[in-house]
């Protein structure tokens, strides 16, 4: 007799084959399911290959010597040349994917694992660099018996990358299964109906070529350095810093060197020397002194290990940095002819930031919201609110008003701010009357002395007061 296999019986199959990817893999050697959309489209058999390895980086150059000379007249060479990198290395294919046995005929469509990805080519070494070279000299003249190797090393050539692995090919690329089942209609005839599902098998994507790397950066040329006369050159003195508790001792001197650049060191040096052409020349060590003055009202001593950073700029300026965390009010003047700092006010930024929502009163139009400076400053830093408030309508907040509070709206009493929000709620009668749960956002923008930071307390609860 033959059996016949009804439509429900297969997709009832077919749902517990893609419901057991695992059992499947067990069965024929197919992977797990591919998605696409969430829906399960194919499976894919093999394994992928894995990626090649990249090349090495190549060894960078060496730099040359720094040397320090005086040019005498006699004959002098000086080999302060970098040496050339290495080469990057070559990268190695991608390997083929493996277990390639593609399942026979399966109730499913197929797809080949990938091979693997070639590898990078490794990037070339930085070349050397050649030395920096200071000349002590009476006469330009002199100089032209030195003979100097500056050049730069060259840097390293980039190393190959290289091919993808293979992926897993299909032996049969399409196959059908014809699934038949008997049916009765409303009349009672029998009819032997006959479906014709197709499935088809596709490659695995090959391995991608590798990068190929990066050729190495040259090195440059070393420094030329001519100084008149014998002297050693003078240290440099750029940076400073200055405490405020040792502010009495100043005022302060930084000091640095001035060089005039030129060209023409070709013309200078003996023939065959391999040199950049432009040079510098000493000219003197230039000073410049600056002090620092405390006039404000609080005391100093609140401050003494905090310190002001001065630094000598390429035009020999000295300019000062303030410390991190204090808000200096301040400007600059000469005092005994001398460039000096003076702080005329301080406030600290953790001053700054010391509010506190202190809670909500009155209601309708004569609702406040209070907040508290606990340090005091106020009457120095400029303060500007903003405000969110939301009152409660069965499980949420509604805003009923969000953005600045005018400073007309802002009173202060002592330490104490009050936001008189109540007359920026529409319908506040009504929304603010006493009883609402709240919901409160409180932001402030404080300001001193071009310093700027923002405060903020947000989700607050509170209850408008009951009279």
């Amino acid at each position: 007799m033959r059996r016949v296999v009804s439509r429900s019986v297969f997709l009832g199959v077919f749902i517990a084959i893609a419901a057991a990817p695992a059992a499947l893999k067990a069965d024929v050697g197919a992977s797990a399911p591919a998605t696409v959309n969430g829906a399960e489209r194919y499976y894919r058999f093999g394994i992928d290959g894995q990626s090649g390895w990249s090349g090495q980086t190549g060894r960078s150059g060496q730099d040359g010597h720094d040397a320090e000379v005086t040019a005498t007249g006699n004959w002098q060479v000086l080999q302060m040349s970098g040496t050339d990198a290495g080469n990057g290395g070559n990268a190695m294919p991608g390997g083929d994917a493996m277990g390639c046995s593609e399942p026979y005929q399966p109730d499913y469509d197929l797809e080949g694992a990938s091979g693997g990805r070639g590898g990078d080519g490794g990037d070339g070494g930085r070349g050397g660099s050649g030395g920096d070279l200071l000349v002590h000299f009476d006469s330009l003249d002199q100089i032209h018996s030195l003979q100097v190797f500056q050049g730069p090393g060259r840097g390293g050539d980039p190393g190959y990358a290289n091919t993808g692995g293979n992926g897993c090919r299909c032996y049969v690329r399409s196959w059908s299964h014809t699934v038949c089942h008997d049916t009765t209609d409303e009349h009672g005839v029998c009819h032997h109906v006959c479906n014709t599902y197709n499935y088809y098998c596709q490659d695995g994507q090959d391995g991608g070529w590798g990068y190929q790397g990066s050729r190495g950066a040259d090195g440059v040329y070393g420094r030329i350095l001519l100084v008149p006369g014998h002297d050693p050159v003078p240290a440099q003195k750029t940076t400073l810093d200055v405490p405020f508790g040792q502010i009495a001792s100043g005022p302060f001197t930084l000091s640095r060197n001035r060089w005039l650049a030129k060209a023409g060191a070709h013309g200078l040096f003996a023939a065959g020397s391999d040199i950049r052409d432009d040079y510098q020349q000493f000219d003197r060590n230039i000073q410049a002194q600056f002090g620092i003055e405390w006039r404000a009202p609080r005391p100093i001593d609140a401050y003494v290990d905090q310190a002001v950073h001065l630094s000598m700029d390429g035009d020999f300026v000295v300019r000062p940095t303030l410390p991190e965390g204090l808000w200096l009010e301040n400007h600059q003047e000469a005092v005994a002819g001398v460039p000096t700092l003076v702080v005329t006010q301080v406030v600290t930024e953790s001053e700054a930031k010391d509010l506190v929502f202190t809670g909500v009163a009155g209601s309708g139009a004569g609702f406040e919201i209070l907040v508290t400076d606990r340090s005091g400053v106020s009457d120095l830093v400029k303060t500007a609110f903003r405000v969110k408030i939301g009152n409660q309508t069965l499980f949420w907040f509604p805003t009923r008003f969000e953005g600045p509070v005018p400073e007309s709206l802002v009173q202060e009493d002592g330490n104490v701010f009050h936001l008189k929000v109540g007359q920026l709620v529409e319908k506040a009668e009504r929304h603010l009357r006493p009883g609402r749960n709240l919901k409160i956002n409180v932001e402030a923008i404080r300001s001193f002395a071009g310093n700027e930071l923002r405060w903020a307390e947000e989700g607050r609860k509170a209850e408008v007061p009951k009279n």
